[in-house]
């Protein structure tokens, strides 16, 4: 699974910018490559859930898939820089 997140960067937000007394962390979920097949059709009905802070964010289930596409971005408020995603 592809899961992208780049630290902020000193002029550029990189994934991550101030909102209002706090920050927003964007991740972006793009793909899944050769995923493991779970049913005996040979596939998989893959979905990701992020955590962060706490908060569960889930994407959507892609039914059938081994190489699911998402192009999605999902955002997280944030209090502090040093929370972890996972």
């Amino acid at each position: 699974m592809l899961i992208f997140f780049c630290p902020p960067i000193s002029g550029s937000d990189h994934g991550i910018k101030a909102q209002g007394d706090g920050w927003l962390l964007t991740v972006a979920l793009i793909e899944g490559n050769n995923l493991a097949s779970v049913d005996s059709g040979g596939f998989s009905d893959p979905y990701v859930v992020f955590t962060c802070n706490g908060k569960v964010r889930t994407s959507s289930i892609k039914f059938q898939k081994s190489n699911p596409l998402w192009n999605g971005e999902y955002h997280n408020p944030l209090n502090k820089l040093n929370t972890v995603l996972v």
